[in-house]
């Protein structure tokens, strides 16, 4: 199941994708599962690929001018069977000055 905040998607053989701010979640039917967490400045690229699977990334909107840099970044964290999410949502907050 893929969950993000105000959103549960069940497991569905037809393909979806959408975008969630502050993070996202995939777990197995066993429990494990694999959280994304993105900061402020970015959110988290969920696509459903039906009997495919489930797949997170990271997308940020930016415009660069010739020679200059960004950089996207967030975290994925390994869950354990049963293990909660929600301390490190906290992650979320954490932008790069």
């Amino acid at each position: 199941m893929l969950y993000s905040p105000g959103r549960v998607r069940i497991r569905s053989p037809y393909h979806a994708g959408y975008e969630a701010r502050g993070w996202s979640l995939v777990r197995a039917p066993g429990g494990a599962g694999i959280l994304l967490v993105v900061p402020p400045q970015a959110v988290a690229a969920i696509w459903d690929a039906g009997e495919e699977g489930r797949h997170l990334g990271i997308a940020r909107d930016f415009r660069l001018d010739p020679g200059e840099e960004a950089l996207i970044w967030g975290w994925w964290v390994a869950l354990q069977p049963g293990e909660p999410f929600e301390p490190w949502l906290a992650l979320s907050h954490i932008s790069r000055a």
